[in-house]
């Protein structure tokens, strides 16, 4: 009867265990997935991306990122920082969406970088 009883109270304990690596796997996937959007988004805004004289990205870039963001459930934007002789430099900021079943985890993550935008006319 003591060896049913512990083989029981281990089943459990493993069972426990495979859950919590499951959700780990399932919310460490979903950050990876923000991870790679992010890069696309800036990569996006670096290859569509003209600066204007008044330090505003083209619209045509801030559409493409903005369908991008929508498709990954995430929202972005930007702001200006700094400027170089042929290029501006903007802070991005990326917010999406963490989730954990297993926690009740439900917020939002924010990811913070800097954008290379080319200007016109240089």
């Amino acid at each position: 009867m003591k060896s049913i009883m512990e083989a029981s109270i281990y089943l459990i304990v493993m069972t426990f265990i495979c859950l919590i690596s499951i959700d780990y796997i399932t919310v460490n996937k979903s950050i990876s997935k923000a991870n790679e959007t992010q890069q696309y988004i800036k990569n996006t805004v670096e290859l569509y991306g003209k600066s204007s004289s008044s330090h505003n990205i083209s619209s045509e870039a801030v559409e493409r990122v903005q369908e991008i963001a929508m498709e990954k459930n995430a929202e972005c934007d930007f702001e200006y920082f700094d400027s170089t002789d042929s290029y501006d430099y903007y802070k991005m900021s990326m917010a999406f969406p963490v989730k954990s079943g297993f926690f009740k985890i439900d917020g939002k993550h924010t990811y913070k970088g800097l954008v290379k935008v080319e200007r016109e006319g240089v």
